[in-house]
Formats: structure tokens, sequence, C-alpha cells
């Protein structure tokens, strides 16, 4: 396998655990969906210990508990990924994640040179303010900013803003 085709899967694999650690360990049981989403875009800026910008298409998303939640997982294998599970309705909640509240926002950066082939972050303690701006006529979006975030390898920590969209 070729270098550049090692970084791929290596930063499919790692976006897909970043997801994974982001949702619970697992995917909404059918259950509990009420309407999986048709597309949607994430833009992802951060600065500080690693500054890198990009776009990740939606891979799959869903309204969850009657559309109280939604969960969401954004990718680009060459770029990065966002992953989102939190409330679906219009307000700035800040990421948490308890027995009951559940609010987490997990980035990815592919890096194109160095000895590691990406970053991940996952805000679970309140480095993160998401602010559902509309969930309402087939479409949503949202905004996010974070601070002092800390990378699961080493000891890099960025801020990061950005926005994701859906289309239900």
């Amino acid at each position: 396998m070729s270098a550049p085709t090692r970084r791929i899967a290596a930063a499919v694999t790692l976006a897909a655990l970043v997801a994974g650690c982001s949702s619970g360990g697992g995917s909404p049981t059918p259950s509990m969906v009420s309407a999986a989403f048709a597309g949607g875009t994430a833009e992802v800026s951060m600065t500080g210990g690693y500054t890198a910008s990009y776009v990740a298409q939606l891979i799959v998303g869903a309204f969850v508990n009657d559309g109280a939640a939604m969960s969401a997982q954004y990718g680009d294998v060459q770029t990065g990924a966002l992953t989102y599970q939190g409330p679906a309705t219009p307000g700035t909640y800040t990421t948490v994640r308890t027995d009951t509240s559940v609010a987490t926002l997990g980035l990815t950066v592919v890096v194109t040179s160095g000895d590691v082939p990406s970053y991940s972050f996952d805000s679970v303690n309140g480095e993160c303010q998401i602010t559902i701006v509309e969930m309402a006529n087939h479409k949503g979006n949202a905004t996010f900013t974070c601070s002092n975030l800390a990378a699961h390898e080493g000891s890099l920590t960025i801020d990061a803003t950005g926005s994701f969209s859906v289309v239900f």
C-alpha cells in the first residue's frame, strides 16, 4: 500500500473511531431514528497548535428521539471529519456527556506531512459551544466555537470555529 493510500485509510479509520467516541460508541438504533438526513456539509477552521480549514460532506445523520436530538457525521478522507450528537432544537449548548445529557463535538484533521497522519479532538467537557440556528422547513444549520480543545495525540490544543448543515 502506498503512503498516500495508507494516510487515507488511516484518516477514514480515525474518523470512524472519532464518530464512535462522539456518539457513545455506536449508532442510534432503528427504533430511535425519527428521520434520516438527505445531505449536508460541515466547515471547520482550526487555529492555535495546528492551523487548518476544511469542508466535509454529510456521511450519515438522523433525528433521534422524535426530533429532539440529532446525530450527524461529516467527512472527507483528504481533509478531515466532524461529528455531532446532541440537541436538535434551536438554542446554544455547551458540550457535555453525562448520564442525562449529551452534546458532543468531535473533529479530525488529516495532516499532509509528518509522522502523525491525523489529529483527533473530542469535546465533552465544555470546550465547545454549539448553536443550533434552525431546524425547520426541511433544512437545518448550526455553528460552533471551541477553545483549548486537546488532541488525543500528545499535548496539542486548538481553537476551532465552524458550521454544519443538514437537509431532511
